[in-house]
């Protein structure tokens, strides 16, 4: 076909023929192209040391994005209603979804690799295409679970909720609030043949009262054949005793002041007497005083014989007497927490001395792996704690007691002879000689670090003691590190004897020799 223009003969060429032509060259010229660059990137990640990773690794990697790490219900800084229990591992929805833009690898990996959907948190609310979608790629593998939100004025994703039930079978680890087992009573009448471990817990607002009554016998109709490890947070503990099995190894139990002590300690020795095979124990009583004393009298004895770790945390000089109910068997790991009001006068010090005496002696080779007697202020919270059988630290002013008298209190009551490592933190005391008259019976330490003031104050207590004949201070002392001193007592240059003159009385007349000394993150010389 032709057209004349301007007098010249102009070929014209039909639409179809044009459309054709112009696909023609998309697929013989675009299509390589992108081809090819497909193909450079490919061979560029070639380079890249994260696409030589074997697969397991990459897959470590991303399972490391996944899991969180678990919180110690003893632990510092970590609030009662935020615990979980310490034998499972969940994740925060899907962390290492943001891994998958590193390389097609690495996202073939994450998408495919079903481990790594058995984990994950969800909402009530969450949509159940997402959740059924979650239960397909973690194929039939035992699923982890945390249903973090309770109902509000009774709503829930039904759907939702009925795809989690239909799949219960396989949840190996599971969390749910209590709110959701009121509106879902479902949930207790199912069985759970591979359920292990179960984290119980309340809305965090509920205020306990003598008729309130939770969920009432709560999983009575359910069946747990496999379940070692309960945890149970601020929940009447007799709404729970269908929990409570000879199966069980590890019983957590939080209360977060909504039962006040006197209706806490009796429930809890009573549910106690149905799990006798506990390897693990963990109590964390912040529980309101009750004007009605505990009647201890009417309490029974509780024996857990296969008993091998007990971690107590309590803020109230009569929850120990708990320790005088429940026997333990020889050599139990013992971890207590003691937050104020303990520690506001001398006979609460002695008052746990003695609880503490009397608890070691009918033990039987106990050991205390950890003690913390935490004190909260309005702006922090200090402590003063043992570690381990080789540890020991100290921390902060108490309020109406020196810290040296609880200092030289514990260590003249507890099996402190094999202490190796001394940590000082923040605190206050009436001079260098009562310090170092309370630390005389470590004498087994070999590395200390100061914290503060407390540096220059331990160098004079060093020096001092260079002068008790034979009470030297640590004499076996290997490592000395002084943190966070006061940079305009410290020389920018030289020696530390230029700062500390008293080093050069610890080095002539001192039977140790420190190897090893640090200040601030630094290391310097002595002379």
């Amino acid at each position: 076909m032709a057209d004349v223009r301007n007098g010249r003969v102009v070929a014209v060429m039909p639409r179809q023929q044009l459309q054709a032509r112009i696909e023609d060259l998309t697929n013989t010229q675009l299509i390589p192209i992108s081809t090819r660059i497909c193909t450079v990137k490919s061979e560029m990640n070639l380079f890249s040391p994260v696409s030589r990773l074997p697969r397991d690794i990459i897959f470590e990697v991303l399972w490391e994005l996944s899991s969180i790490f678990w919180y110690d219900v003893l632990e510092e800084g970590t609030s009662d209603t935020d615990i979980l229990y310490t034998a499972t591992q969940y994740c925060y929805h899907f962390p290492w979804i943001a891994a998958t833009q590193v390389c097609h690898f690495w996202r073939e990996i994450a998408l495919t690799e079903p481990r790594l959907w058995c984990h994950f948190k969800m909402s009530i609310h969450s949509r159940a295409e997402l959740v059924q979608e979650v239960f397909r790629r973690s194929m039939n593998l035992p699923l982890c679970i945390v249903i973090y939100d309770s109902p509000q004025e009774g709503s829930y994703d039904s759907d939702t909720m009925q795809l989690v039930l239909q799949n219960l079978h396989r949840v190996s680890d599971l969390e749910v609030p209590n709110g959701l087992l009121r509106l879902c009573p479902e949930f207790m009448c199912r069985p759970f043949p591979n359920l292990e471990n179960l984290l119980l817990k309340s809305h965090p607002e509920r205020q306990y009262s003598d008729s309130y009554s939770g969920s009432p016998c709560l999983f009575k109709n359910s069946d747990f054949p496999k379940l070692q490890g309960t945890m149970i947070c601020d929940i009447p503990l007799l709404d729970a005793t269908a929990l409570f099995q000879e199966s069980l190894l590890r019983i957590g139990i939080v209360q977060s002041a909504i039962i006040p002590t006197n209706a806490f300690y009796p429930q809890l020795l009573q549910c106690l007497a149905l799990s006798k095979n506990l390897q693990e124990l963990i109590i964390s009583d912040s529980t309101s005083e009750s004007r009605d004393p505990i009647i201890w009298a009417e309490l029974q004895q509780v024996s857990l014989p296969r008993l091998q770790e007990f971690r107590f945390c309590v803020n109230s000089p009569i929850a120990l007497q708990i320790l005088d109910f429940i026997r333990f068997p020889p050599g139990v790991d013992f971890y207590l927490r003691l937050c104020e009001p303990v520690w506001v006068s001398r006979t609460a010090v002695e008052t746990f001395v003695r609880a503490v005496s009397s608890f070691l002696a009918r033990t039987d080779r106990g050991s205390f792996r950890e003690i913390k007697l935490l004190q909260s202020t309005e702006s922090s919270k200090r402590n003063i704690y043992m570690e381990g059988d080789d540890d020991f630290a100290v921390e902060t002013n108490l309020t109406g007691i020196s810290a040296e008298h609880v200092i030289g209190r514990l260590l003249d009551s507890l099996p402190t002879s094999d202490v190796t490592n001394l940590t000082l933190y923040h605190f206050q005391c009436s001079g260098a000689i009562a310090l170092g008259r309370a630390l005389l019976p470590l004498k087994k330490v070999q590395s200390v670090c100061a914290y503060g003031t407390l540096g220059p104050l331990l160098v004079q207590v060093l020096a001092e003691s260079c002068r008790w004949k034979h009470d030297v201070l640590f004499p076996e002392l290997k490592t000395l590190c002084l943190l966070k001193v006061e940079s305009e007592i410290l020389p920018a240059h030289g020696t530390i004897a230029t700062a500390f003159p008293s080093w050069l009385r610890i080095r002539s007349n001192a039977g140790f020799e420190i190897d090893d000394l640090e200040i601030n993150g630094e290391h310097r010389e002595w002379t």
